[in-house]
């Protein structure tokens, strides 16, 4: 491994895959009172014949799913939740039209 992706590794994944199979009530605990995580990616690209790992990693803002929710119906709007793919959760949205003949109709948008 080059410098940059060792030098990344023991600053920044490590420790997430320490906590990840050690101590999991402190990581979970830490993490209950950020607003934001940082996200890694590991990319394996194929150039040519050989393989190249690409590092990188950005924050990403933590929002509460009830919070979202609320924002949402706050304003006025339908909202739907449900869960979705690999622990993540699906919020939808839809604004409330005139009813006819006692029929909403709507038009959905997803978050």
């Amino acid at each position: 491994m080059t410098a940059a992706v060792t030098d990344h590794y023991d600053e920044q994944l490590g420790p997430i895959y320490t906590w990840m199979i050690g101590d999991i009530d402190a990581a979970l605990a830490r993490s209950d009172a950020e607003t934001t995580v940082i996200v890694h990616d590991l990319l394996h690209e194929k150039e040519g014949a050989t393989w190249r790992l690409r590092v990188s990693s950005y924050a990403k803002l933590r929002l509460s799913p009830q919070w979202v929710v609320e924002k949402l119906e706050s304003h006025g709007l339908i909202v739907h939740r449900e869960p979705g793919l690999g622990g993540m959760i699906r919020i939808s949205a839809r604004k409330p039209r005139a009813c006819t003949f006692g029929k909403t109709d709507a038009t959905e948008h997803s978050l």
